[in-house]
């Protein structure tokens, strides 16, 4: 069929597809409030979404061949999808500010997705019917390759126009309204495309070939969306983990369907064995798969040479190598993977007048596969075997599936397939780790592959520990965290001790973020600490400890510190513990996800988890943040901490001190505090050595830190505009660093030796800046 005597299906399935990501990209962002920014709960969210679509195109698919009128079928799905949509989305706000047990949680943000994406499932059976004849497989693929095309759309407008300039919640609207108006031009049809159901030949028998058909895109399924979630993470552990190269990480996959699916829908129908077909492309997935992982190294390096080239600004570069590197490393497969739905929608439908079960069928065998491979990969295969050998495992799991459909004596096949997977199982782990990623990411930190010390995935991210002559650092992705370097070590101790110092009597602290755990270890030193919970999301991070045991003062052998594995933000949400004093140490928060740790619905939530008398404690990195952000990162502090001051951790990071009631610090009691033997010690490890020292490292008072942000937006929930910064060269206005004691004064009653002391002290400091 020619597509352009259906224009308006295509133009209404394009809408479909916004729509539905739209939806699930949002529902994403809502879920890392109610499950945490984590592996596991984004393939939750994709499972369940994945769930409701196999369960729509089970159960919706057969009644689009015996309704009437498909056309209003697929109009009232869409209808309810907006209804739905919506209800699902207010649902999961309310559920972020519940604080329900994580079964509880994890079970209702699963049924709320589910409604609208089982009428998701739905839409291409009751649209394929609606206008479809026989040989409809190239109307289902024409179909396919429109819906993907609105996926696109949405993948790049979602975060790169919509959320950062209207918010969240419009954004969320303009998703409704896309779904209701594709349920209004499908009332346009003309009921003359849709042919006239006979129950006689709406039959569609089970074949073996059939079986083996659905069975084999199924596991396809499972595999593609393995290997997205494993590309991606391949790709942050290269580029700048921003919102904006996830964006092109999603939109170049769904492009490469959408090109595959159209750009092969008439030789589908062409090809004499397109169950021999389907096997070869299959197979054809894993080769290309493979060589893109090998030639990894040249095309990091063609990239780099490429981009640098551009003169344009950083953040527009490191888009640009991610858009290349996404095309170089699974353009092809992904075209070939669209190439796959065709031949598989051929070899479901045959010849039969019975487009909605068959197509329904097709596509719940593969959702179903959709739901586990995220699921296999983020809680079995990463946590267990690493990135690289799950790849691995994905790819020669895709070439034996090929091998099963194109050889009818199957028997052969699985030989093949037993060779395959024991030297997969017995591959050693460091393989692709050795010769393909170390070069790559040692080359781009200047250090030498055998001084990685420490190598490690889970199921959040890939961590290392490099060594370099002026200490050792940790790695996040591709971000350099922190390290135990003199200036690292400094303001980390400092972010332990200042707080619980400023506080009269701290008897309990919270430490979001662990990382190396140094600001833990200076809390562990505090003698009037009794109780210490550390939150960390990465367990790769946690194991990585062990390596900066100097730096942390041993900290995992104290018996005042419990560990818990855990998003921060989703810890507070949960417990009803109330802390004396509380540090985060969060990633820079242009990170995808991290702005949830730079929100004033965040510094809501920790001031409601602090005492009376609390403190809390937040890093502000100057190498990582320009003005704007840097206003940015104030700005929502102050809202809910307005006695907020500024502190200086080190000649680059500075500090963040909030209360829930004004401090006041007592002279006499924090000289005697910082007396204790063993406390005195280590301050004097990072150069403090009494109270002056400690309070000539005050910057700024509250006065200043709202006159300088009183025009700057407040970042929260529904206008994350952290995460969306484009800052790369960072640079500050001088007055941040002018040290500004006035408000010190209001602090604390001092006599006119300590305050000569400490002017004496800051303007040295001011000096050493300069």
């Amino acid at each position: 069929m020619n597509p352009r005597k259906v224009f308006l299906p295509l133009a209404i399935f394009v809408l479909s597809g916004f729509a539905a990501l739209t939806f699930e990209i949002l529902w994403v962002r809502s879920a890392s409030h109610v499950l945490g920014v984590t592996t596991w709960a984004v393939s939750v969210v994709i499972s369940a979404f994945m769930g409701g679509l196999a369960l729509g195109g089970y159960l919706l698919g057969p009644l689009a061949d015996r309704v009437p009128h498909p056309a209003r079928l697929y109009s009232k799905l869409e209808l309810g999808i907006g209804v739905t949509g919506a209800l699902a989305s207010a649902f999961l706000y309310k559920l972020g500010q519940a604080g329900l047990p994580y079964p509880a949680a994890i079970l209702l943000v699963a049924l709320a997705i589910l409604f609208p994406c089982t009428l998701m499932g739905g839409t291409l059976s009751a649209l394929a019917r609606a206008i479809g004849t026989l040989g409809s497989y190239r109307v289902v693929s024409w179909l396919y390759a429109a819906n993907t095309f609105g996926a696109v759309l949405a993948a790049f407008t979602t975060d790169w126009i919509f959320v950062p300039s209207i918010g969240v919640n419009l954004t969320l609207l303009i998703a409704i309204v896309s779904s209701l108006l594709a349920a209004g031009l499908a009332l346009l049809l003309p009921q003359s495309l849709a042919n006239p159901p006979d129950s006689s030949l709406c039959t569609t028998p089970i074949t073996p070939e059939s079986r083996r058909v659905f069975w084999a895109y199924g596991i396809a399924g499972m595999v593609s969306l393995g290997l997205q979630i494993g590309w991606t993470r391949l790709i942050m552990a290269l580029s700048r983990p921003s919102i904006y190269n996830v964006s092109t990480v999603l939109a170049v996959f769904l492009t490469g369907l959408s090109l595959g699916s159209a750009a092969s829908s008439q030789w589908a129908q062409r090809v004499k064995n397109p169950e021999r077909w389907l096997g070869a492309v299959l197979v054809a997935i894993s080769a290309t798969s493979l060589v893109g992982i090998l030639l990894l190294g040249k095309i990091d390096a063609l990239v780099v040479a490429s981009v640098w080239r551009l003169n344009f600004n950083p953040m527009v570069r490191s888009v640009a190598g991610c858009l290349l590197t996404c095309v170089a490393l699974f353009g092809v497969p992904a075209f070939l993977m669209g190439v796959a739905f065709p031949l598989a929608s051929r070899l479901a439908i045959g010849d039969s007048i019975a487009i909605g079960k068959p197509v329904g069928r097709l596509c719940a065998c593969n959702t179903i596969g959709g739901i586990f491979g995220p699921l296999l990969v983020a809680f079995g295969l990463l946590p267990q075997i690493g990135l690289f050998h799950t790849l691995l495992l994905l790819i020669i799991l895709e070439a034996l599936v090929g091998l099963w459909v194109s050889f009818r004596p199957f028997v052969a096949s699985w030989v093949v397939a037993a060779g395959l997977l024991l030297s997969a199982l017995f591959l050693p782990k460091s393989t692709l780790l050795d010769s393909v990623y170390y070069p790559v990411w040692t080359s781009s930190w200047g250090l030498y592959p055998n001084s990685v010390t420490y190598f490690q995935d889970d199921s959040y991210a890939t961590v290392a520990v490099g060594d370099t002559p002026r200490g050792k650092f940790l790695m996040v992705n591709s971000t350099r965290m922190m390290g135990d370097a003199p200036e690292g070590l400094r303001y980390a101790r400092l972010m332990g001790h200042l707080p619980s110092l400023l506080h009269p009597n701290p008897t309990s602290a919270l430490v979001i973020c662990f990382g190396c755990g140094m600001t833990a270890g200076a809390l562990n030193d505090q003698p009037d600490l009794k109780n210490i919970v550390c939150v960390e999301l990465s367990k790769a991070v946690l194991n990585a400890a062990s390596n900066f045991t100097k730096a942390n003062g041993g900290v995992f052998e104290s018996d005042k510190v419990e560990f818990v594995l855990a998003d921060g933000r989703n810890f507070l949400s949960r417990t009803d513990k109330r802390f004396d004093v509380i540090t985060f140490e969060p990633p820079p928060p242009t990170q995808v996800g991290v702005v949830n740790l730079y929100s004033k619905d965040y510094y809501e939530l920790c001031r409601e988890r602090l005492t009376e008398n609390g403190i809390v404690c937040q890093w502000v990195p100057l190498l990582l943040l320009d003005e704007p952000d840097l206003r940015l990162v104030v700005k929502a502090f102050v809202e809910v901490f307005p006695d907020a001051t500024l502190w200086e951790g080190s000649a680059d990071d500075f500090l963040l001190i909030g209360s829930k009631s004004p401090i006041s610090i007592d002279y006499d009691q924090l000289k005697k505090r910082m007396g204790e033997e063993k406390l005195k010690t280590k301050l004097s490890e990072i150069g403090i050595d009494g109270p002056e020292s400690l309070l000539s490292t005050f910057l700024h008072g509250p006065s200043f830190l709202k006159s300088m942000t009183a025009s700057t937006p407040i970042t929260t929930d529904n206008h994350p505009y952290l995460e969306y910064s484009t800052s790369v060269r960072p640079s500050w206005d001088p007055r941040w660093r002018e040290r500004d004691l006035s408000g010190l004064w209001g602090l604390a009653d001092l006599s006119v030796g300590a305050r000569a002391d400490i002017e004496s002290r800051s303007a040295a400091w001011s000096e050493l800046r300069r």
